[in-house]
């Protein structure tokens, strides 16, 4: 007698040959320890209304129904949600078959003509124990998921406290050149806060979509950097996902010479222009350009001064980048740096 501790399996049967489903009933019945409920459908509409109605464990599919051919009926009974693990059953002894019936989805494959009772039943545990471990694991990384969006939510936060003392220090401070430090100090925690936010609000929590983020910090820039001067900004940016590690260095460097830009290249100008873009290049690389149509130093600067473009240097060689400055018009700053690890 089965036991009574032994879960009750609910089985959906997608079969529409008499003679293979009343096989079927036998080789479950000859099971001692197994405890079943089967519901047969004869079509894949049939199946998806029982799915609709009830909750199953498993499901046998045949391959070959009135309203599905081949691996159609696996794909539209994988579409279910929820959708229990399905096993196929088929006359056919194809292995290339048998390997297109696991990529659909299908947890297994048995042939109608070389499984008995013992394969089923066996076939039929591993495949709700497999399902159960999926399901573990993709609770787990639910779990992990919204872990980490609330380190991304808290470490905004946190950047945010920061930033509000900062701008009480500054308040306090009479010197215009200590206000000034605080103020840019502020600027620089707001990039790196400004990631942290974008991933708490994104689907992927590992990489930033550079588009969305760089145009946002543009005009975060734009606005914390008055300067009476009417600034055209354009923001041309590949849809790149990069890592946290990658990704802030390349906002801070944006941030220091944008922000360098508004402080030094348009005083007395009614109208200036910035630009900003990041496109992968030739030989894995990516490149990141910031040009004004401002003030250009004489000579042409070739290497960095100032703490802005110190930090610039010191960041471009965290993601092991070069940094370039030229003359054309204005000033452009071309960051080149290798693109590992980017999708």
């Amino acid at each position: 007698m089965p036991s009574n501790r032994e879960p009750t399996i609910r089985i959906l049967l997608v079969e529409d040959n008499t003679n293979d489903e009343l096989l079927l009933r036998e080789m479950l019945n000859a099971s001692e320890n197994l405890r079943f409920t089967l519901t047969v459908a004869t079509r894949v509409s049939e199946a998806r209304a029982e799915m609709a109605s009830k909750d199953f464990d498993v499901i046998l599919c045949d391959l070959s129904l009135p309203d599905a051919r081949g691996l159609d009926a696996v794909e539209t009974l994988r579409a279910a949600v929820p959708a229990p693990p399905i096993v196929v059953l088929t006359g056919l002894q194809d292995e290339a078959t048998a390997i297109a019936a696991i990529q659909a989805g299908a947890q297994d494959y048995l042939v109608k003509d070389t499984t008995g009772a013992e394969l089923l039943v066996r076939t039929l545990r591993y495949a709700l124990e497999r399902a159960r471990i999926q399901e573990h694991l993709r609770m787990a990384l639910v779990e992990k998921e919204i872990l980490l969006r609330e380190i991304h939510h808290r470490v905004k936060n946190n950047m945010q406290i920061i930033s509000s003392l900062l701008s009480l220090q500054a308040l306090q401070a009479n010197d215009p050149k200590v206000q000034a430090m605080f103020e840019e100090s502020q600027n620089r925690i707001s990039t790196m806060g400004l990631i942290h936010q974008r991933l708490y609000h994104s689907g992927d929590l590992a990489r930033i979509d550079l588009p969305g983020y760089l145009q946002n910090l543009v005009s975060m820039v734009l606005k914390s950097h008055p300067t009476g001067t009417r600034i055209d900004a354009a923001v041309d940016v590949d849809s790149l996902l990069l890592g946290l590690d990658i990704a802030i260095p390349l906002g801070l460097i944006t941030n220091e010479l944008l922000t360098n830009s508004l402080k030094h290249a348009f005083a007395g100008r009614a109208k200036g222009a910035v630009q900003v873009a990041l496109h992968a290049a030739d030989g894995g690389q990516g490149e990141l350009m910031v040009a004004n149509d401002g003030a250009v130093d004489a000579p042409a600067k070739t290497k960095p001064d100032g703490l802005g473009l110190k930090l610039v240097e010191m960041l471009a060689g965290q993601i092991k980048g070069t940094l370039a400055i030229e003359r054309d018009h204005g000033m452009r700053y071309t960051i080149r740096f290798p693109l590992e690890n980017v999708a």
